[in-house]
């Protein structure tokens, strides 16, 4: 692929050359085109067991599609089958019994009114679904795929599918659970300022004597179906313990702030290497926002640091974590109106200069290894010198993003791109999502 894309330019440039026009394509813009290939050409090294790949917004169409993409030349490369989202474990456990051909959820529409975000509510994602549920039908029970969440933003479904799981084998232990867990049944699930005590020792409980009963739960289900039941009780300790954070305003507690976004990639970095174990995975693959799955947290003046989920898993995996980041040169997201609220189109355009150089080169989107580019390399210079790259959640304001913007945590950051990431998938321009209330 890559020999394919340098003929191209060949070819291009040598038209160029024929008719006595000039190429908009600078020397440097040539030796970067050479170094760079598409989603089948992403090469993954062989002691990796886990590969994430990031998203610069959580609002970029082409970046719902790129997540099928690569997931499947993974499984067809690598044999991954293991697919991990940013998004919360007890809701994710329903998109995989579709996924698995469980009679409920019915649909992949169905099966995405799960998700609590509306991140993924969109026809996308609704199609990777499908596309997974269908695989699976073709396939040895062995060989099927899994999809799980790593966060831990919500309790509602966690605790039903607990509930169930237990009923399944003491009915009995189930209705008395049912009263310990009520409150935890409203996706809302209102708690600011008041006593969380009550749930946190429900769940130890709940947690000791699933333990005590440990055999008879496995031999009447099995034990993966245990390890799952119980790290949903993890998952909802986790979304109690984040209630406290929940309602922490950035601009008047940032230090509280920082320590709620730390919990967090701290709980999906732990659950990432226990899904690793749980499905017995020789490799799984992560997808989140670039700021999750970076290698190496942005470090901001003023802001107290936070150890991302990727930084974590790197420092504990070594080079058995390989992170992919994303960027577009230019492009329209959709995200929250950080002022008025509701549902907006943004234009944004790149300002990071390794980033803009692509906007230049013929095509739509590549795929850059960031140790193929050699060290005498004119474009080296750009991932090892530090600049803000696009950082857009699920909120955005224009009025916050300018560069050297150094007031906040989101929009753009300082990065240093070998630093963050191992490789990168480039856009030249990007459309936003389309979100849908009802599949």
């Amino acid at each position: 692929m890559k020999r394919t894309l340098i003929a191209a330019f060949c070819i291009f440039v040598m038209l160029f050359n024929v008719f006595g026009c000039s190429a908009d394509i600078s020397e440097e813009d040539a030796r970067l085109l050479s170094d760079t290939t598409d989603i089948s050409g992403i090469e993954i090294p062989e002691n990796v067991r886990v590969v994430a790949l990031g998203e610069s917004t959580h609002g970029t169409k082409e970046y719902h599609i790129m997540r099928k993409d690569v997931f499947s030349h993974l499984l067809d490369t690598y044999g991954c089958r293991t697919f991990l989202l940013e998004a919360s474990f007890g809701s994710c456990l329903y998109i995989n019994q579709y996924i698995l051909g469980g009679s409920e959820p019915g649909t992949a529409g169905e099966a995405i009114q799960y998700l609590e975000s509306w991140v993924y509510h969109t026809n996308e994602f609704k199609q990777l679904i499908e596309w997974m549920h269908d695989y699976n039908q073709t396939v040895e029970k062995d060989k099927q795929l899994h999809f799980y969440g790593v966060d831990m933003q919500e309790g509602a479904h966690a605790s039903a599918y607990l509930l169930s799981y237990i009923r399944s084998v003491f009915p009995d232990k189930a209705n008395d659970y049912e009263p310990l867990l009520s409150v935890l049944k409203d996706p809302s699930y209102p708690l600011e300022g008041q006593d969380t005590s009550p749930v946190r020792n429900a769940l130890e409980q709940i947690q000791v004597e699933m333990e005590q009963s440990q055999d008879q739960y496995i031999e009447n289900s099995s034990l993966s179906e245990f390890q799952i039941a119980r790290e949903c009780i993890q998952a909802l300790k986790e979304f109690v313990m984040s209630l406290s954070f929940k309602y922490v305003d950035p601009e008047k507690d940032l230090e509280k702030f920082a320590e709620g976004c730390a919990l967090r990639d701290s709980c999906m970095a732990a659950r990432v290497e226990t899904i690793l174990a749980l499905d017995q995975a020789d490799m799984v693959f992560l997808t989140g926002h670039n700021a999750h799955v970076t290698r190496r947290s942005a470090i901001r003046e003023g802001i107290p640091p936070v150890k991302a989920m990727g930084e974590l898993l790197s420092d504990r995996l070594g080079d058995a974590y390989f992170s992919i980041g994303t960027a577009f040169c230019e492009g329209t997201l959709k995200a929250i109106d950080y002022n008025q609220g509701g549902f907006k189109e943004f234009y944004v355009k790149e300002t990071h200069p390794f980033i803009k150089l692509f906007a230049n080169l013929p095509g739509q989107n590549w795929y850059i290894n960031f140790s193929d580019i050699k060290e005498s390399d004119p474009a080296m210079q750009y991932l090892e010198e530090e600049h803000d790259i696009l950082n857009v959640g699920a909120v955005y304001s224009r009025e916050l993003d300018f560069e050297g913007n150094k007031d906040v945590m989101a929009v753009r950051f300082p990065a240093t791109l070998k630093n963050e990431w191992d490789g990168m998938l480039i856009y030249k321009k990007t459309n936003p999502t389309i979100i849908r209330t009802r599949f």
